[in-house]
């Protein structure tokens, strides 16, 4: 199985969570930290999904989760390279019409818009 890891970068204010190998149930607590932690830092995300290798649902619970608090506060959690086969359910849930979706990390930050810091945490 492949190495599950998280990596994070500030890039002109916004903050990029970058996920690689296996997102299950065994490790979309680390995710879950690491987006909470960056949600009391940051009020824009992008959560670039291209080196994920299996998602399940209970990671895209913690995505969704996190999606809702930004929204709810003015910020944004935007989706970058996520491929359609982990992210189905978010279609039949009708989400992804609601999510911003794309397809690399550097269309999603010129999408991103005007950077800051969150306001308040949770």
């Amino acid at each position: 199985m492949e190495e599950f890891r998280l990596s994070s970068e500030t890039r002109d204010g916004v903050a990029i969570v970058k996920v690689h190998g296996y997102l299950d149930l065994t490790s979309c607590g680390e995710l879950d930290e690491l987006l909470a932690d960056t949600r009391r830092q940051r009020s824009r995300i992008i959560l670039d999904l291209a080196g994920v290798r299996f998602m399940d649902t209970s990671s895209l619970a913690v995505i969704v989760a996190h999606w809702r608090k930004l929204e709810g506060r003015g910020g944004r959690l935007l989706l970058a390279g996520a491929q359609q086969r982990y992210i189905r359910a978010l279609w039949i849930t009708g989400l992804a019409s609601r999510m911003s979706l794309y397809d690399d990390v550097e269309t999603a930050l010129a999408a991103a818009g005007p950077a800051g810091t969150a306001s308040s945490a949770d």
